[in-house]
């Protein structure tokens, strides 16, 4: 119960997206509703590597500024 209670946003966006799934159902072939989650799940899954990589701070010496003398 404390993994819900903790996770409350993010069961609800899923559940969102869940129900917006099964109502475009009525208005689109089962294919491109397929399609449009498989990319919304490659983006969650882009999203979490940035995070995961800034989080470890490895993106660290992609940004070199050139100092003022």
């Amino acid at each position: 119960m404390s993994f819900i209670k903790k996770n409350r946003v993010s069961l609800w966006t899923l559940g969102i997206i869940l129900v917006a799934g099964v109502v475009a159902l009525w208005f689109a072939p089962l294919i491109v509703v397929a399609n449009v989650w498989f990319m919304i799940g490659l983006l969650f899954l882009i999203g979490a590597a940035f995070f995961i990589l800034e989080k470890a701070h490895l993106f660290a010496g992609w940004f070199h500024f050139r100092k003022k003398r």
